[in-house]
Parts: C-alpha cells; structure tokens; sequence
C-alpha cells in the first residue's frame, strides 16, 4: 500500500472466501516505528444492507482497471477481456471495450458479447500513444485508484473524448440498462419468466411491502416500463394508463 498522511483516507477493497468472526492486522510503521493494529470482524455471507451495495462495484472499478492495464501492458488475453465484459455487464461500469453495453439494441447476455468487446481491444491497441493513449491510460490508473464508486457511466475512447451515456442507471446495487425502451435489470436473463405487475396495483403493493429493500427498484420511473429481478423472480413494472 502506499504512504498515508495525515488527514488523507486510503480504501483497500477485495474479496473475502471464509465466513464468521476474524481477525485483520494493520501494520506499518508512523514516525519511524512500527505500529500494529488488530480489529474483530464479522465477514457475513450475505447482506441485504444497501450502505454497503457500494463495495463490491467499487472491487469491480478497481478490478477493471486493473484488467485493462494487463492489457494495454502485456497484450490480449481472453480471460482478461472476458471478465471485463462479465464485470461491466453486472455493475454497469463502462467502458471503451464495453460501450456497445449501452446500445438499446443489444442483448446484455448475449454470446457474441465477448467477440465485440475483443474488436474493440484490437481497435483500441493500435492507439498506443496520442491523446487516445493518454486517456485510456488516464482511465485505468483512475479506476484503480478510486476511492468511492462511480454512478455516472462515463469512459474516454480512442481519441481521448470523455463519453456519458444516459442508457445506464446505477440504483443501489443494482444496474439498469435501457433496451427497447424497458429498463432492464443486469441480473434479467432472457427466457426468465416475467411477472407483470401494473404501478401502484394491489400487488405492486404486496413486492414493495414484503421486499422493502428492493422498493426502489421499482419506483426510479414513473413513466417507463421496468423489468426487475427480485428474488430471483422477474417482474415487470408498467406505468399506470398503460
């Protein structure tokens, strides 16, 4: 980790595979002595608490970054590209590989995917130097680097202008993408069978009451059509008057 000073707030960020209680050591050294600190925590197997929904897309930013610098480095892996596409669709962190993600017209799980973000790389690599090459540079060191987690999908492409899209929703934990004027959970696969539910309905009523932690989910919209995955269940949110 690098030097901290007074005042500043490193986040380190990972991925932990044993649950229950634990122990985590910081050591390190302050005014030329060695320092050690020892915090009880409980690592949970799954949580439902929305504060924290911003760690693991901040892990994925970071990841990402660091994917692409492997690349830009090192060259073209699959693996590399392949988790790149994986973690962009789920967190809706875009890309210069992944920005056909925001296209209403692509299948967010499709198989040829991968393929299309590995044309990008291609295209990408040949700009190695210039403005594109600094911003792309720029772009990953930034990521890996973030201390919070970005709700704004943005990314620099090849010619180093900065891109925004309004295509993509960041709510809570989840991620929305617009396609074909519905705006579709990351989570939603095709072939999931879909639960209608009209807005403001008795039963609208009865997901937001027993979920109430996924209320939002349906209520960023009121005048568009939201397909949500809730429970491992689909449901799509229609508009009154509709």
């Amino acid at each position: 980790m690098p030097d901290l000073f007074r005042g500043e707030q490193l986040v380190v960020v990972g991925r932990y595979r044993d649950t229950g209680a634990s122990t985590i050591e910081l050591t390190g050294k302050a005014s030329g002595k060695k320092r050690s600190y020892r915090y009880k925590v409980e690592f949970a197997r799954k949580t439902d608490r929305e504060e924290f929904s911003f760690v693991s897309r901040l892990w994925a930013q970071k990841k990402i970054g660091w994917l692409i610098e492997q690349i830009r480095l090192h060259g073209q892996k699959k693996e590399y590209v392949d988790e790149i596409v994986r973690l962009s669709t789920r967190y809706g962190i875009i890309t210069e590989y992944t920005a056909f993600l925001a296209d209403e017209e692509v299948e967010l799980h499709a198989t040829g995917n991968l393929s299309v973000a590995e044309a990008n790389v291609r295209r990408c690599a040949k700009v190695a130097t210039g403005a594109g090459g600094v911003a792309q540079s720029m772009q990953s060191r930034k990521m890996q680097g973030a201390a919070q987690a970005n709700n704004a999908p943005a990314y620099y492409d090849e010619t180093g202008r900065e891109v925004t899209t309004n295509k993509v929703k960041i709510i809570g934990s989840k991620t929305f993408y617009l396609k074909k004027g519905v705006w579709t959970d990351s989570e939603y696969r095709e072939g999931m069978s879909i639960v209608k539910v009209k807005q403001l309905s008795n039963p609208y009523f009865d997901i937001a009451n027993s979920q109430p932690t996924q209320a939002k989910y349906m209520t960023f919209t009121q005048s568009e059509i939201i397909l949500v995955v809730i429970e491992k269940k689909a449901y799509k949110i229609e508009p009154t008057g509709r």
